[in-house]
């Protein structure tokens, strides 16, 4: 499905969807952004301690199958969150896979020596959740006001 506004698939979908906040696509896409960030960063730390422990070819191809996992676990959230039905289900399913991923990193880099000092997931985790927070907070309030 493309998502630039002049597709006639995207109008589609907006039509099928009818109200769909602008607010909850934008924090869908900075919590999308945040999962492909984390998942960059386990797999990269997976792949230092794959290199020094197996052959070069044996890590390719443990990575692409912890690709393939982590391409099946997205898609097994998205799937049940029915996001593709209702495009207002992408933010919190987004927000699953973004702690999920989260915690699997934290889990990693704790169980490997391997450190980095430019290691900014916990920022970016950080960021998202207060920006998050904060436009949610701000929504609830209109909606408050206008009642």
């Amino acid at each position: 499905m493309a998502f630039y506004a002049g597709s006639p698939s995207f109008r589609q979908v907006l039509a099928r969807n009818g109200d769909v906040r602008i607010e909850g696509l934008g924090l869908a896409a900075s919590w999308c952004a945040v999962s492909g960030y984390l998942s960059f960063f386990a797999m990269d730390c997976l792949m230092m301690r794959w290199l020094i422990h197996y052959t070069p070819i044996a890590s390719i191809v443990r990575l692409i199958t912890a690709s393939v996992i982590n391409y099946i676990f997205t898609n097994f959230v998205l799937e049940r969150s029915g996001s593709s039905k209702n495009l207002n289900n992408l933010f919190p399913a987004w927000t699953v896979i973004a702690v999920v991923l989260g915690i699997l990193y934290g889990i990693l880099r704790h169980g490997t020596n391997i450190r980095r000092e430019n290691d900014l997931s916990p920022v970016v985790f950080g960021m998202a959740s207060f920006v998050s927070m904060c436009i949610l907070i701000v929504l609830q309030q209109l909606h408050v006001c206008k009642a």
